[in-house]
């Protein structure tokens, strides 16, 4: 780490991941974009993310169900 940040390699997934969360959070601050805005479309995108894998689960759920 350098700074207080992570280093990952070059191109890795987890450096890819890095570079687009940086852009993404750069763009809202370079608009002016204030800061519960922000906080409130990131718990947004967190909110529909965690519906998403709910659904998936209860459908697995009921799949396995009926097996028995």
């Amino acid at each position: 780490m350098i700074g207080g940040l992570k280093m990952y390699k070059p191109y890795s997934p987890e450096w890819n991941r890095h570079r687009y969360l940086k852009e993404a959070l750069y763009s809202y601050i370079e608009d002016g974009i204030d800061n519960d805005t922000i906080l409130q479309e990131i718990c947004d995108i967190l909110y529909e993310r965690s519906e998403q894998s709910y659904q998936d689960f209860a459908k697995c759920n009921d799949l396995a169900e009926r097996f028995k």
